[in-house]
């Protein structure tokens, strides 16, 4: 297979950087002309990004997007958040048994703080 041809080479990264960058925009409640003049994109290349970021997830506006990126990063916290207790648990158990080192010491206060953290918000 020959080698790629220079002009093709990295456009897919590109445009993927570029619907990344859109999709962090359109959480913030950015406008298309705000994205537009952000990513210095042409106003119909803005809309056309804002609709794929949006297809993407199913959503027909941007409030459906938001509230569907805010349960899944719930979600996401959740997951963390249940990880970081079973760690926590492990390091307890290790304690128990007398064999906690100071690595583990150390994970089992930044385990705490991150729980506590979660717990507050």
């Amino acid at each position: 297979m020959p080698p790629p041809k220079p002009s093709t080479i990295g456009k897919g990264t590109c445009m993927v950087n570029s619907l990344e960058e859109v999709a962090a925009m359109l959480l913030k409640g950015a406008s298309n002309d705000e994205i537009s003049a952000t990513l210095k994109l042409s106003s119909d290349a803005a809309k056309s990004r804002v609709r794929r970021v949006l297809r993407a997830k199913g959503c027909n506006t941007r409030a459906q997007y938001q509230a569907i990126a805010y349960e899944e990063l719930q979600e996401t916290l959740a997951s963390t958040r249940a990880a970081v207790f079973r760690e926590c648990v492990g390091i307890c158990k290790a304690r128990d048994t007398g064999d906690m080192t100071r690595e583990d010491m150390e994970a089992r206060r930044c385990a705490e703080a991150i729980l506590k953290q979660g717990e507050r918000e």
